[in-house]
């Protein structure tokens, strides 16, 4: 028995930190192989490959697909990026407070976390964000000037993964330059300020440059939702009444109008207001279309800003999971959403058994608990609080990173997707598994002096 615990002492020495981290990437690299994809990664694929982009999605993402599948087709090196960039960003914040075997140890408990893994294993512009976000923080905390360079752009591609990741750079910029500057607390915070403008402003002039299609995506979702959401929720209208403030959107109905979309309404999505045979109007195609539509979204929300905030705190309680609804797509492990999308993206493939059973494993919890956001939105307050008070700069700038980015969806999110709530659950996560390690290993060490 000495023998075999001297001999297990030995093997343990021998493993790294770069082993440790290898070994937790590779986890999610066989379990993710070679890339789970919805319609919206078949889409992005699609535009990667035709060059057509649009700004229904990042149109950055595309051509950074395209680049990446022309070198070995499909989303596999998609794959690759996020999950690298993500493990080794997560590990250089935490090597700042811990040894880098502890450090190691953490980022694997943390990218492996159910409700982060999850998200992580598939090609979407949300875990391209995440994984960008941490390795530029920690890339522009470098001492040394290229990589701080390196960081800013990485910040930047973060920004142009999502029209409201702008608003989650803040307070890492203000952090950023808070560490790097020797300059008044003042002028430390509107560096950052500028900073953060700065690269926002970049990320969408490169992607308004890069678009080739215009879809103009608000004007047939969000505005269509927030139109039908704040009606639902407002004083009734005569059917002449409405047919005066929504002329010219494409109304569809003719009669008993202001029922008939009380009826089609729900918070969770917009899609049926403008699909299928119950729907209330046409999708918009046209200029004039979208100018009207701007113009009664204007006109509902002015006229009972009431209704407008019930009609925006009800789509938030689905954000966050406060409902009798299932989650969103919280465990999504397919290769693509029907057969004929694998076809038409080649990307046709079997799960392994390892695949099989974890993503098993992730379904039978997706209802539960681990997966209801607003767990980690309130517990991200509490460490937020924990953390400004204990000083801890960096712990502040990712909670108020992710709670910012989080509550920009009160006013945004056109559904419910889980994945909208990665960036938040990721920061929580983080911040929580690196202070319990903390406190764990403060106890050991008191232990250990009073021994």
């Amino acid at each position: 028995m000495p023998f075999l615990a001297t001999s297990l002492r030995e093997l343990t020495a021998r493993i790294t930190p770069r082993h440790i981290l290898f070994a937790g990437w590779l986890l999610l690299f066989v379990y993710a192989f070679p890339g789970y994809m919805s319609t919206d990664s078949v889409v992005q694929l699609h535009q990667a490959r035709t060059g057509v982009r649009t700004d229904w999605h990042p149109p950055l993402m595309a051509l950074l697909w395209g680049y990446l599948d022309r070198i070995i087709s499909g989303p596999v090196l998609m794959l690759v990026l996020q999950t690298t960039l993500f493990f080794v960003g997560v590990f250089k914040l935490l090597a700042r407070a811990f040894t880098p075997r502890v450090a190691a140890l953490v980022t694997c408990a943390v990218v492996l976390f159910p409700p982060v893994v999850t998200t992580m294993a598939v090609i979407w512009k949300d875990s391209q964000m995440a994984a960008f976000f941490v390795a530029g923080t920690a890339a522009a905390l470098s001492p040394h000037r290229r990589w701080r360079v390196v960081g800013w752009l990485l910040l930047g591609a973060a920004a142009a993964m999502r029209h409201n990741a702008p608003v989650a750079i803040l307070p890492l910029a203000i952090f950023i330059v808070w560490t790097s500057s020797s300059r008044s607390r003042l002028l430390r915070v509107a560096i950052g300020v500028l900073a953060s403008l700065a690269v926002g402003i970049g990320a969408m002039a490169v992607n308004s440059a890069l678009t080739k299609k215009r879809e103009y995506p608000w004007y047939g979702s969000l505005a269509l939702l927030d139109v039908a959401g704040t009606t639902r929720y407002s004083a009734p209208r005569s059917d002449a009444e409405m047919q005066h403030l929504l002329r010219d959107t494409g109304l569809v109905v003719t009669e008993d109008i202001h029922r008939r979309t009380k009826l089609a309404y729900q918070p969770r999505t917009w899609w049926w207001l403008s699909h299928g045979d119950g729907r209330i109007w046409d999708y918009p195609t046209t200029k004039t279309q979208r100018l009207a539509i701007r113009r009664a979204w204007i006109d509902v929300v002015t006229d009972d800003p009431g209704a407008y905030w019930y009609h925006r705190r009800r789509v938030f309680n689905e954000v966050l999971g406060i409902s009798k609804e299932e989650p969103w797509s919280p465990v999504w492990w397919f290769f693509a959403e029907s057969p004929e999308q694998a076809v038409g993206v080649g990307h046709n493939h079997s799960h392994s058994s390892y695949q099989r059973l974890l993503g098993e494993f992730f379904t039978e919890r997706r209802n539960g608990p681990l997966f209801r956001v607003y767990w980690y939105f309130w517990l991200g307050w509490v460490l937020l609080g924990v953390a400004i008070w204990r000083r801890q700069a960096l712990a502040v700038a990712l909670l108020a990173s992710g709670l910012a980015y989080e509550l920009t969806y009160f006013f945004l999110a056109p559904s419910p997707d889980f994945r909208y709530s990665h960036w938040m659950i990721a920061c929580v996560v983080g911040v929580g598994f690196a202070g319990t390690t903390r406190v764990a290993t403060e106890l050991a060490r008191r232990r250990g002096s009073t021994a």
